[in-house]
């Protein structure tokens, strides 16, 4: 999400404490950015800090996809098919073809305000959950909706274990609860530990764990099959946290409204590093094992407009590239099951990125479309 421009769409209807919330985060990437107005000093993008593998980004696909801030993107597994939600209170469903261009395919508006978290079940099952507290379960082609069930306030955050039919949300209420997707709208099991609204979730490779980001400042880790109290609370970010991932099994990313990104170990919250991410909120932050020999790939955006790209070698946490193409704050990120990267914004578009290895040509590409 790029800002160059200092008028703001503002999403239609009422606005929220998220709305609030994010028009200051953009204020504070916006002002961040013409401090900057460059990418991370050269001393800290130790591109040859970790040797045998270098990537770096690039946008093979771009376009407007709502009138206003996208808020979510999901890829439907096995397929080139995305779900965006948004400002608009609108959900669409989106189709690329091999020679990278894009059609909808189709577009509902439940009637609810603002659309703010979309997570994928399977090829034909998805949940959305935004304004009106509800949590809303989708199934394709028809696009037929039923409530699977409510929050007492908005609904932030979406994570999913498919094989499961398992939902976790996350809302204003601050509460994280459980859903089972079967006959209709069910009462949750209800996770109670954090003090502020639940912004952000996570659910682990293996399934076993769950991560939960809030504003105040915690990221709660709870057991999938446990008793529904906090496993590991970690509390070494010094503001609200607004996105959390699970990087493997035993190392959590998180990244806060100060720009600042966290990896620490799940089971005792050691921190393992910490870097100045974003100017600004880091709103998103993602990881993928692109290649089995290679250190993992974490990728992370923020109010600053930058998508940024790091390796982590399981002690070094390094840049490898950084783009601004967004021309509006970032909000949305998503990676499909073969780690193809889409991204979302305020300015409306979505992006799909590419992950090349650093010097080679386009036929080289990590993740390809074809």
């Amino acid at each position: 999400m790029e800002a160059v421009v200092c008028k703001m769409r503002m999403p239609f209807g009422r606005q929220s404490a998220r709305h609030g919330l994010l028009l200051a985060g953009f204020l504070s990437g916006f002002v961040g950015a013409f401090e900057a107005g460059h990418p991370l000093p050269e001393a800290r993008r130790g591109l040859g800090a970790v040797p045998s593998v270098r990537w770096s980004l690039r946008v093979v696909q771009a376009w407007p996809a709502h009138p206003s801030w996208v808020y979510g993107v999901a890829w439907l597994p096995g397929s080139r098919r995305l779900v965006s939600v948004g400002a608009d209170d609108t959900v669409r469903l989106w189709q690329r073809t091999p020679n990278r261009t894009v059609s909808l395919i189709a577009q509902w508006n439940p009637g609810m305000g603002s659309m703010f978290a979309v997570a994928v079940l399977d090829a034909e099952r998805f949940v959305t959950a935004g304004r009106e507290d509800r949590v809303l379960l989708w199934r394709l082609p028809v696009g037929e909706w039923t409530v699977l069930g409510r929050h007492e306030s908005d609904v932030e955050a979406l994570a999913v274990i498919p094989e499961a039919g398992l939902v976790f949300s996350g809302g204003r209420d601050r509460i994280v609860a459980a859903w089972t997707v079967g006959g209709g709208e069910t009462s949750p099991e209800r996770w109670e530990g954090h003090t502020g609204a639940v912004v952000a979730l996570a659910v682990s490779p293996d399934r076993r764990w769950l991560a939960s980001a809030g504003e105040d400042g915690t990221v709660i880790v709870w057991s999938v099959a446990g008793d529904r109290r906090p496993v590991t609370v970690y509390t070494e970010h010094r503001r609200s946290v607004r996105t959390v991932a699970f990087v493997t099994d035993e190392v959590i990313a998180s990244g806060d409204m100060g720009g600042m990104l966290h990896l620490w170990r799940r089971d005792d919250g050691r921190l393992l590093w910490k870097e100045t991410a974003h100017r600004g909120w880091v709103t998103q932050v993602v990881a993928c094992a692109v290649e089995p020999s290679g250190p993992l790939g974490i990728v992370t955006a923020g109010t600053d407009r930058w998508v940024r790209l790091w390796g982590w070698d399981g002690e070094r946490l390094t840049v490898f590239d950084e783009r601004r193409e967004h021309a509006q704050p970032v909000l949305a990120l998503a990676l499909s099951d073969r780690c193809e990267l889409a991204s979302g914004g305020m300015d409306g578009w979505i992006r799909v990125w590419d992950w090349v290895h650093e010097g080679t040509s386009d036929e080289s590409r990590v993740t390809s479309d074809e």
